[in-house]
């Protein structure tokens, strides 16, 4: 009487070799492929052009002036306190998340700080190129004649 063939498979040995294999690889190679400087400078660069286009249709929705301060390593928002009265200004927050916003550690703008008003119209006070630096820069620009916000 003849054995019948065995079902085809692998051993233990070769399935352990092959964890081993690709535990190496993701130790030496992965970190090639990924920078945490890179992502941490696309979150603070989108968290700041989506601060800025929020600022800019604030003033629009509340007929009141809004400022933007952008710092090398943070920035804030401002409305007036009462009846728009631009004498007194008080810090306002994003939606759904509190100042202050700091940049992350080898993160920081290089260009464009300084403060920018989006008047009770939509427009803003001023052109400007915000560039963020991190691995390499990204930047956006805020065009005065029309309040536009645009990502470049």
């Amino acid at each position: 009487m003849s054995r019948p063939d065995p079902i085809g498979g692998f051993t233990l040995t070769e399935l352990v070799m092959v964890i081993v294999i690709l535990g190496v690889l993701s130790v030496t190679a992965l970190p090639m492929w990924f920078n945490r400087t890179d992502f941490e400078q696309r979150g603070w660069f989108d968290e700041l052009l989506q601060a800025t286009r929020y600022a800019q249709k604030l003033a629009v929705a509340s007929n009141c002036d809004v400022r933007i301060t952008i710092n090398a390593d943070s920035f804030s928002l401002q409305q007036p306190t009462t009846n728009c009265n631009t004498a007194n200004w008080q810090i306002i927050s994003l939606p759904g998340k509190q100042p202050p916003y700091n940049a992350p550690s080898d993160v920081s703008v290089t260009a464009g700080t300084g403060t920018l008003t989006f008047l009770a119209s939509g427009l803003a006070s001023a052109d400007r190129t915000v560039t963020v630096t991190g691995t390499s820069p990204l930047s956006f620009r805020v065009y005065a004649a029309t309040g536009y916000v645009e990502r470049q």
